[in-house]
């Protein structure tokens, strides 16, 4: 990444960096690595900002929502697949995230 220093500021040029596979973990990654900035969900964010490794910027420009929605017919008979996707949307116990 070119850098630059002036008036003992040194500054780093950011890079854009694309990731089709998992571009979440891509984008946290190149936030904790220093690269720029990442808007990522806050559920993946938290740890990293509790033990001080990233810091929220523009805070009040991030808009908040109540969660996912998803709508379908519920009259059809679904497969046990989509059945089992939808109970696990629904399913409010603990919720671990892996990187």
């Amino acid at each position: 990444m070119p850098s630059e220093e002036a008036n003992g500021i040194t500054t780093r040029s950011p890079t854009l960096i694309v990731d089709t596979s998992d571009p979440i973990a891509s984008i946290l990654g190149a936030a904790l690595d220093g690269i720029g900035l990442g808007y990522i969900p806050q559920t993946l964010a938290a740890p990293h900002l509790r033990d001080g490794s990233l810091f929220e910027v523009l805070g009040e420009w991030c808009p908040l929502f109540d969660g996912e929605y998803l709508y379908y017919p519920s009259r059809k008979q679904n497969s046990p697949a989509f059945t089992a996707f939808v109970e696990a949307l629904r399913y409010d116990g603990p919720r671990v995230f892996t990187l």
